[in-house]
């Protein structure tokens, strides 16, 4: 049997057998700026997308475009907060096939996409600290924040094209047909990205 979900470009994927011609960024970026972090329980929504852009300008320049797509593979198959991702027998493995697709599309080497795990950690910190009635015990007792300013209110449309902004900054291929990972060498830097677009302060 084929189980086959619809996307927002109109294609019908098997989002856990994905081709490189089911994985557009214009996809993912709509998806994720209409996902709201934590399950909804912030003051206001605050998007995957726009989690991913801050992350982004918030890490080693050469994981800033694995941070900014380590998330993707939620455009597939969903955010799910971690203490049920956790418990959800399967899930891993469906996370990885996706994560897999995506890092062959967009030439990303997988162990980057590990890397990038220790700053999203610490990016939760700040994220609670602002936008959050409650606080994770044992991360604040053994992770620092990450310390990337304030978080402003944005429009789920504008969080989405400062996504697709950041990855066409970042991304030097059209497709998986180069070799290897990309060079994520030069980069905007951090105010530039702050007196564009206000996210952080």
């Amino acid at each position: 049997m084929t189980y086959l979900t619809g996307i927002y470009s109109g294609k019908l994927v098997d989002p856990l057998n994905l081709s490189s011609s089911d994985i557009d960024i214009e996809d993912i970026a709509h998806s994720l700026a209409l996902q709201c972090r934590y399950g909804g329980h912030v003051k206001f929504h605050y998007s995957v997308a726009q989690h991913s852009v801050i992350l982004s300008y918030n890490v080693p320049k050469w994981l800033a475009l694995p941070a900014l797509l380590h998330d993707a593979c939620e455009g597939f198959i969903t955010d799910l907060p971690y203490p049920i991702k956790v418990r959800l027998e399967g899930y891993h493995e469906m996370e990885e096939a996706v994560i897999t697709a995506i890092c062959s599309k967009f030439k990303i080497d997988r162990s980057a996409m590990d890397a990038v795990k220790g700053y999203d950690r610490r990016i939760c910190i700040d994220e609670m600290n602002q936008l959050c009635n409650f606080q994770d015990p044992v991360l604040v007792k053994t992770t620092k924040a990450l310390r990337i300013g304030k978080i402003r209110e944005m429009d789920w449309r504008d969080a989405r094209d400062e996504f697709l902004d950041r990855f066409y900054e970042l991304y030097d291929g059209e497709d998986d047909s180069g070799d290897g990972p990309m060079d994520a060498g030069a980069l905007l830097s951090v105010d530039g990205f702050m007196g564009r677009q206000g996210a952080l302060v």
